[in-house]
């Protein structure tokens, strides 16, 4: 094991890197560009292109490692790429939907946080929290996985109550199901089958009025209204695949590493009890105290 992944590094190193953008949003360029500053920082070649631009002939005879940032370029570049050429990614969530995670020689940073993290930032948060609410989609896989995922790592005395929006005719009608089950919190993932803007709006105004607060699954939907959460840092990811890549580590996929966020405007509307050090501590604060 210890000679692949120092033969793995070598080829790393003498080659050029290709790294490939999903687009033109800040977050995949700032991912992109401190991909690029570390890796020539490293005695590396790295050329960033977005995926709209690349030669698809040049890319299925690539033998040179490839960086994805974003999941429209990793799902391409895993389709195009010949499979003995290694393919990193980052920005990327849920990777097991696109393949990352059966292909070979493919590593990367998703952007899905540790939900055993999540839950213990839950329970350092000084509140009483024994029953926690969730909204999901039966009839998509990748969110039922999410809640099944969830659910095992409730602690003891915790129960989960999960809302299937499929059941009901309305966004409506199934956020008044969940706030009337009497629950502690609600919890949120980056579940696109189920968070859009008009129910993010929804629920955000339905927990400031019910005081029941609501942990995010972004700093953006902290700073919208949701009471704490975690979220991460584009650059971060983009340092982390670098140094993936520069280590020559090949079958290893992370999650991103998330910082505590916390609005303490909404703290403070809802009278919550949390512990005065929590957020101290928070890495991110958003409103006034």
């Amino acid at each position: 094991m210890l000679l692949t992944l120092l033969f793995a590094s070598v080829n790393a190193r003498a080659s050029e890197i290709l790294v490939v953008l999903s687009g033109d949003s800040v977050p995949y360029t700032q991912a992109g560009n401190r991909c690029q500053k570390l890796l020539e920082s490293r005695g590396h070649q790295a050329q960033q292109v977005h995926i709209d631009s690349v030669d698809e002939a040049s890319i299925r005879t690539r033998t040179t490692p490839v960086v994805a940032i974003g999941s429209k370029a990793a799902a391409e570049l895993a389709k195009l790429l010949p499979i003995q050429t290694q393919l990193y990614y980052c920005m990327t969530p849920s990777p097991d939907r696109i393949g990352l995670l059966r292909r070979e020689n493919t590593s990367g940073i998703s952007t899905d946080s540790d939900i055993s993290a999540q839950i213990a930032l839950m329970q350092g948060s000084g509140m009483t929290i024994k029953r926690v609410g969730m909204l999901y989609r039966s009839n998509s896989a990748s969110s039922v996985a999410l809640r099944d995922q969830f659910e095992r790592g409730l602690p003891a005395g915790w129960t989960l109550i999960a809302v299937d929006l499929d059941e009901d005719a309305s966004i409506s009608k199934s956020i008044d199901r969940i706030f009337e089950a009497n629950i502690d919190i609600v919890w949120t993932a980056a579940d696109t089958a189920v968070f859009n803007s008009s129910l993010i709006k929804s629920l955000l105004l339905r927990s400031l009025r019910e005081r029941v607060p609501v942990f995010g699954f972004s700093h953006a939907l902290v700073r919208a209204g949701a009471t704490f959460g975690v979220g991460f840092e584009p650059e971060d990811q983009g340092e982390r695949v670098a140094s993936m890549l520069n280590d020559g580590l090949i079958g290893v996929h992370e999650p991103a590493r998330s910082d505590l966020a916390v609005n303490r405007t909404v703290i403070s509307r809802m009278n919550l009890a949390m512990d005065s050090g929590f957020v101290r501590g928070a890495d991110v604060k958003y409103g006034e105290e």
